[in-house]
């Protein structure tokens, strides 16, 4: 085969390789994805208006994160203790998810024997149940938690989860600052 054979063969190669390769390997086309519009209510009071609920329809909103209470530690029981209960008025929240969004102090942390996060996730559980107008779907929590807190943290996120094994789904989920 002479040389000039040889270049022609390589050249017809590489340009059935180009062809084949970026017919074959095309880039997937973007993704649309589906925005449902949610929204926080972080007061004790949850009690919708007619005119709120109008607006959280018109936007197709049908999911509502409530702040349920704030977890602080007190230290003259040496105990965590739930601050800032949430009252609910459930007459306009027919249609919507409520999702429990818990506040933890880093200082609850700090403070918490490791021995008694499971105690402590126990104590959320139960009163997410009472302040609860339904069995929830997924919880949220909060907490500015640093590299001391970290463990525990996390420690509670896993004990909780085993507690809501009982309900029929409620994923779990944490806004990590």
């Amino acid at each position: 085969m002479s040389k000039l054979n040889f270049l022609a063969s390589l050249s017809s190669f590489f340009l059935c390789f180009f062809c084949f390769t970026n017919l074959n390997c095309r880039r997937p086309g973007p993704t649309r994805s589906v925005i449902r519009p949610a929204f926080y209510h972080w007061q004790t009071q949850l009690q919708l208006t007619e005119a709120e609920r109008s607006y959280l329809d018109s936007l197709g909103a049908k999911k509502l994160y409530v702040k349920f209470f704030d977890v602080d530690w007190d230290g003259a029981t040496g105990q965590p203790v739930p601050l800032a209960s949430v009252e609910i008025d459930t007459t306009r929240l027919g249609g919507l998810d409520i999702v429990p969004t818990i506040f933890i102090t880093n200082r609850t942390l700090l403070n918490l024997p490791m021995l008694e996060v499971d105690t402590l996730a126990g104590r959320i559980f139960q009163k997410i149940k009472s302040l609860s107008p339904q069995p929830p779907q997924e919880v949220q929590f909060d907490c500015d938690w640093t590299e001391r807190t970290q463990a525990k943290f996390f420690a509670l996120l896993e004990r909780f989860k085993e507690k809501c094994r009982t309900l029929p789904s409620a994923p779990l989920s944490a806004y990590i600052s």
